[in-house]
């Protein structure tokens, strides 16, 4: 009895004032995120409407021999980068490299004979001066002869010069023939078939490989008449969106081409795109958005507030202390502004993601989370503060006459 007296006041002790046992100390809630936040607004925004295209290599080059001979090297396959100046086929060179060391020997005989002209040239001077300063002791006659020497020599010197300059000029024509042996690259681009290999002879103009210019690509959009106004003007930029990798480009108009399909009166619009890292290709497709002059007020947040998952994008909205994702669709951007729809309520219950908690639809007013939302989840709790909201940047294209401004084009995407 003892014994069991002294079990229960052990357990009587270790409870808590309500009688029940607190929680582990691993268990504690952790303590809220700080983040800061700011408000979604209503702003007015120039509307644009998505017209098609695709994309089109600025340079395709079929890159010919112009020399003849047999192909020795083929350096490149299709598919492979290739710079500016890089080899890309070599013909055989054996006839060419002992045509150029004709062309030396010759050069150097005719050199010699100068030096050998020349010399004969400063005796027949000498000669002369000596006759000269003789004076009266010399005939005539005999002066006129070495006159005339003298002039036969100058006309040896500048015939072996012309030798000279003939043999150096025919030395320049073996070493281009030898030099039309190597195929190079006229530009970086990418191989996109070979059109010859080792082991086959090929004439001068024969084709060796083809290739695709990729550090700049043009997109080719289809715009219609009535928008047409809005682009065509100097400076007038245009965004080009390339779904199949997810790239949004603001790049300026090159050309509009004056030539509309007389059934759809759609004009093509060239527009060049940069294209450093190679992502772009040929045949991608392609849409572009134009302005079209009608405003529309248009809920934005921050960019920094937009989130993505495997559903799509999503922003958190502090309500409560507490941050609840609401999903949204985006209908443009420009600047450090989003414009953006809501796009349905978020599920309850997914295990990870926005879709883990609670959720909201966002409206005009919300505090949305711009900073610290990386390390948000849904339902957890937030500190927030809140930031003021900064001025809206220029439209690109807001102007009534005018597609838009590079400048906030550039800082758009």
């Amino acid at each position: 009895m003892c014994v069991a007296l002294g079990l229960c006041a052990s357990g009587a002790h270790g409870q808590g004032p309500s009688g029940g046992g607190g929680p582990p100390a691993g268990n504690a809630a952790p303590p809220p995120a700080n983040v800061v936040v700011e408000a979604a607004r209503i702003e007015p925004l120039e509307r644009t409407r998505e017209v098609t295209g695709q994309l089109r290599v600025g340079r395709r080059s079929v890159l010919a021999s112009e020399g003849v001979g047999l192909v020795v090297t083929m350096d490149v396959e299709p598919g492979d980068t290739i710079d500016r100046g890089q080899v890309v086929a070599r013909l055989d060179s054996a006839q060419a490299r002992l045509a150029v060391g004709r062309a030396l020997a010759a050069v150097a005989v005719r050199r010699a004979v100068l030096a050998e002209r020349s010399a004969d040239r400063d005796r027949a001077g000498a000669e002369l001066a000596r006759f000269d300063s003789a004076g009266e002791s010399v005939a005539p006659l005999e002066l006129e002869n070495r006159r005339a020497l003298l002039a036969i020599a100058d006309a040896q010197v500048m015939a072996a010069e012309a030798d000279v300059g003939t043999a150096i000029a025919d030395l320049d024509e073996a070493r281009r023939r030898e030099q039309k042996l190597v195929i190079a690259a006229p530009f970086r681009g990418r191989v996109v078939s070979r059109r010859t290999d080792i082991g086959q002879w090929i004439r001068e103009g024969d084709p060796v490989v083809e290739v695709v210019d990729l550090e700049s690509v043009e997109a080719v959009l289809d715009v219609p008449e009535s928008l047409i106004a809005r682009i065509d003007a100097p400076g007038a930029i245009v965004r080009v969106v390339i779904g199949g990798i997810g790239a949004e480009i603001d790049a300026a108009v090159t050309a509009i081409v004056p030539d509309a399909d007389p059934l759809a009166r759609l004009f093509p619009v060239r527009v060049r795109l940069p294209n450093p890292e190679g992502r772009l290709r040929p045949g991608m497709s392609a849409s572009g958005l134009i302005p079209t002059g009608r405003f529309e007020p248009v809920l934005t947040v921050s960019r920094d507030a937009i989130r993505r998952d495997d559903s799509g994008e999503y922003v958190f909205v502090e309500r409560g202390g507490v941050a609840l994702p609401a999903r949204v669709r985006r209908v443009d951007a420009w600047g450090g502004r989003v414009a953006v729809e809501p796009a349905g309520t978020a599920r309850l219950g997914a295990a990870q993601g926005p879709d883990a908690g609670a959720s909201v639809t966002i409206a005009q007013g919300a505090m949305v989370i711009v900073e610290g939302n990386e390390r948000v989840t849904a339902g957890a709790p937030v500190k927030s503060t809140v930031r003021q909201a900064t001025p809206a940047e220029p439209r690109p294209g807001a102007a009534p006459a005018r597609a838009g401004t590079a400048e906030g084009l550039r800082r758009a995407g």
